[in-house]
């Protein structure tokens, strides 16, 4: 096994302004974001997001070992967009 991770700033449309080691990520519905890293991770110890902007919050859902799931909402519960750094540390 070998370490590796996974990083990428991306804007509210889903695209990534700069990446290392994510394929691509799509923005599936508003605030909802699926992260897809280049290769498989056989074991993730965590992931992380943050989002840019005041009053919201974001959610992770580990789904594959290549691909994870962003939620963002604001203070009520409704999800809205917005750009986000996203992080994962993984084996390969």
């Amino acid at each position: 096994m070998t370490a590796s991770f996974a990083s990428a700033l991306v804007g509210s449309d889903g695209n990534l302004t700069s990446s290392q080691h994510v394929a691509s990520c799509d923005h599936t519905g508003t605030g909802s974001y699926m992260v897809n890293y280049d290769s498989d991770f056989s074991a993730v110890t965590g992931a992380q997001a943050t989002v840019w902007g005041d009053g919201l919050t974001v959610g992770l859902n580990i789904f594959a070992e290549n691909t994870c799931q962003v939620n963002i909402q604001d203070a009520n519960g409704n999800p809205k967009d917005a750009g986000f750094s996203f992080f994962v540390p993984g084996t390969t």
